[in-house]
C-alpha cells in the first residue's frame, strides 16, 4: 500500500510532508534495517523534508520571478511603443529619437526584442522618415550626408532577420538618390564624385545593393563611354579613370576590356614595327591587357620582320633588328625563352662569315645586339633608336606625349647575357 501509494504521487508530482516522509523511509530501508530506522530520533528525516521543501521552493520563486520579468518586460516593450505613437501622432517623431527608443529595448529587454519580432515594427515606423530625410538629396555632391544616422539604424537592425529590414530600407531610401543624380550630374570620364560617394558608404552599403549600384549605374555609363572612345581622334586618356575602377570593378570590367583591346587592336592593324609609339600608346595596359595585346597584334607582325630581314655581309642592315629588340624587354616571356634567344642569335651568327665577324664595325653592331639581348634578358628598358620614334600610327600625330604614363618596366629574372658571347 505504501509503495503504490508513493508509485501515485510521484506520478502527480505532488510534493508534502508525506512525500517527503516516504522517500527518506524507503531509502532508509533500502539503505539499512529495521532497526537503525527505528533507533533513529527523526531528525534526519526532518532534515530532509526541509530540504525537499526549500528545493521545490527556490524552484518556485524562480519561476515565479522568471514569469514576473517576462510580464514586466512587456510592459517596457508597450510603454516605449505608446510613447513612439504619441510623437508619432503631434508630428515629433524623428528618426534619431526613434532609433535611440529601439536601441534601448534592444539592449534593455533583449529577449523580448525577439520574441515579439520588433524589426518590423522599426523599420515600418522609420521608412517615412528615411525617405522624407533622404529627399532632394544629391550623393554625388555630398556623399558624407546621414552617414552617423545610417550607421545608427545598422546597429538598431542588426540580426540575423533585421539587417533584410536594414537593406530594404536603405536601398529604397539611397538607390534612388544615387540612380538620378549620376542619370543627371555624373560623367563616367570623371570618377571621382561616384568613387568618393562609394567610398564613404562602403561599411554601410549592403553588399546586394553595392552590386546594383556598380552592375546598373556604373558599368552602363563606362560602356557608353567606352563604346564611342576611338583612340586615332581621342585626345583624353582613357586609362586614367578605367583604372581606378579596378578595386571595385573587378572581373565586372572584363567587357570593358575587350571592347578596349578591339578598339586599340584596329589602330596596330595599321602599325609598322618601325613606329615605336606604340609603346607609349599601349604601355598604360601592362597590367590589364598586355599579354593579349602582345600576342595578338605585336609579335606577329615581329614575326614578319624577323622573317624579312636579309642578310647581306657585303652591307648588312641592322635596323629590322633593332625594330624587334626594342620590343624584347616588354613581350611576355618563360624562364626557358633565354635559351631559346641564345641558340637563335649563336645561329644567326654562325651564318656571318668569318672575315665579317673579324670586321670592327660589324662586331660594334653585334655587341650592341648582345647588350639589347642582356638588357631585355635582366628585364631593364631598352630605348628605341631615336629615329624610329615617328608617330606614324593615324592619329598619333594629333596626342600629345603628356597623355600618356611612363612605361613600366617588366623585371624577368636576371641571367648571364654574356653567354651570348659564347
Amino acid at each position: 500500500m505504501e509503495e503504490r501509494l508513493w508509485s501515485k504521487q510521484w506520478k502527480m508530482k505532488k510534493i508534502d510532508w508525506q512525500a517527503c516522509a516516504g522517500v527518506t523511509g524507503l531509502a532508509m530501508l533500502k539503505n539499512g534495517t529495521k532497526a537503525q530506522l527505528a533507533g533513529n530520533d527523526g531528525s534526519r528525516i526532518k532534515k530532509e523534508t526541509a530540504f525537499c521543501l526549500q528545493r521545490n521552493k527556490d524552484k518556485f520563486d524562480k519561476m515565479r520571478a522568471a514569469e514576473k520579468q517576462k510580464f514586466d518586460d512587456a510592459e517596457t516593450v508597450l510603454n516605449t511603443l505608446d510613447q513612439i505613437q504619441k510623437k508619432n501622432s503631434l508630428g515629433t517623431l524623428t528618426l534619431e529619437s526613434l532609433a535611440n527608443d529601439f536601441s534601448n529595448l534592444k539592449c534593455k529587454v533583449s529577449h523580448s526584442y525577439m520574441i515579439y519580432h520588433l524589426s518590423p515594427v522599426a523599420y515600418s515606423l522609420a521608412f517615412p522618415l528615411f525617405i522624407r530625410t533622404f529627399q532632394g538629396w544629391d550623393p554625388l555632391q555630398n556623399p558624407s550626408y546621414q552617414l552617423e544616422l545610417v550607421s545608427m539604424w545598422r546597429q538598431v537592425l542588426d540580426s540575423d532577420h533585421g539587417y533584410v529590414y536594414y537593406a530594404q530600407l536603405v536601398s529604397q531610401a539611397i538607390l534612388p538618390a544615387v540612380r538620378a543624380s549620376s542619370i543627371s550630374n555624373w560623367d563616367a570620364k570623371d570618377p571621382e564624385p561616384m568613387l568618393k560617394f562609394l567610398d564613404c558608404w562602403k561599411m554601410l552599403l549592403p553588399y546586394s545593393l553595392l552590386n546594383t549600384i556598380l552592375d546598373t549605374i556604373v558599368m552602363p555609363k563606362m560602356s557608353d563611354v567606352v563604346d564611342s572612345w576611338d583612340p586615332r581622334s581621342e585626345t583624353y586618356s582613357i586609362h586614367d579613370w578605367v583604372h581606378q575602377w579596378l578595386p571595385w570593378l573587378g572581373r565586372k570590367q572584363k567587357g570593358l576590356f575587350r571592347m578596349i583591346l578591339i578598339k586599340l587592336g584596329e589602330v596596330l592593324d595599321a602599325w609598322h614595327p618601325s613606329d615605336a609609339s606604340a609603346y607609349i600608346l599601349l604601355s598604360p595596359w601592362k597590367n590589364v591587357l598586355w599579354e593579349q595585346l602582345m600576342h595578338r597584334y605585336i609579335v606577329p607582325k615581329l614575326q614578319v620582320t624577323v622573317q624579312e630581314l636579309e642578310i647581306n655581309p657585303a652591307n648588312q642592315k641592322l635596323y629590322q633588328f633593332h625594330w624587334v629588340m626594342s620590343w624584347a624587354s616588354a613581350i611576355p616571356s618563360s624562364p626557358n625563352d633565354f635559351e631559346e634567344i641564345r641558340k637563335w642569335y649563336k645561329g644567326w651568327k654562325d651564318l656571318l662569315p668569318q672575315e665579317l665577324v673579324a670586321n670592327e664595325s660589324i662586331r660594334a653592331q653585334l655587341s650592341i645586339g648582345v647588350d639589347m639581348i642582356g638588357k631585355a634578358v635582366d628585364g631593364v628598358k631598352i630605348d628605341p633608336p631615336a629615329h624610329s620614334l615617328n608617330y606614324s600610327l593615324p592619329g598619333m600625330r594629333s596626342l600629345k606625349p603628356w597623355l600618356f604614363e611612363a612605361p613600366q618596366t617588366r623585371r624577368a629574372p636576371a641571367q648571364n647575357y654574356q653567354a651570348f658571347e659564347a
